[in-house]
């Protein structure tokens, strides 16, 4: 299906006001992975797929069904800055210390269904494990790889504007506050600079 046909709008009929049929072509349509009409109308029940997919497609209340459903799956996808930035914070700033058990293996936990779902996002892997006590009882639990720190300011301070400065330097002068309060005040171009002007009077 051609993009000029159909094109996300927030101003489109309600796929839910369509007959049933087409409401199940439209949801195949969305997800084919190549859009492919005939195949959503196969899918649909239609008894000519092809020549149904076609007249559906040129219905003006299909378009705008179409156009309406790819909007509210584009909006339900899309990252704003602010949840960027929010969970950069929450990785920058966060205590594994508070919630999971170090040891030679690195982060363990027991349990790791008690963890709020806020600190489950930063878990970049997981992998079950067993031991035995001296007693002879055994136990599961769990080593956790953490999402990284150092990856996180990288990608904070490339969020801010903050580039080509060597980033423990940046934290070392502005400190984790001052990160985000360059990214959340857009004092990012002074910040740069006051760090610049010292390195210099140094």
């Amino acid at each position: 299906m051609s993009s000029s046909i159909v094109k996300p709008t927030n101003r489109g009929t309600n796929v839910g006001n369509l007959p049933l049929k087409q409401q199940v072509f439209i949801q195949e349509l969305l997800a084919n992975d190549s859009f492919n009409g005939t195949e959503a109308a196969k899918a649909a029940g239609y008894n000519t797929p092809s020549q149904t997919a076609y007249k559906l497609l040129k219905q003006k209340k299909i378009q705008r069904a179409i156009g309406k459903a790819l909007q509210i799956r584009m909006d339900r996808c899309q990252l704003k800055a602010d949840d960027v930035l929010g969970l950069l914070r929450d990785i920058l700033f966060f205590n594994p210390l508070e919630w999971f058990i170090p040891g030679p293996e690195g982060w363990t936990i027991t349990d790791p269904k008690s963890l709020p779902a806020e600190i489950g996002r930063l878990i970049d892997g997981i992998e079950v494990r067993h031991r035995v006590f001296p007693d002879g009882t055994e136990e599961n639990y769990f080593k956790v790889t953490l999402i990284s720190k150092s990856t996180a300011l990288t990608l904070a301070m490339r969020h801010c504007g903050i580039d080509g400065i060597d980033k423990q330097e940046v934290v070392h002068k502005m400190g984790w506050d001052g990160i985000f309060q360059a990214c959340e005040e857009d004092l990012v171009e002074k910040r740069i600079r006051e760090v610049e002007n010292t390195n210099q009077e140094q």
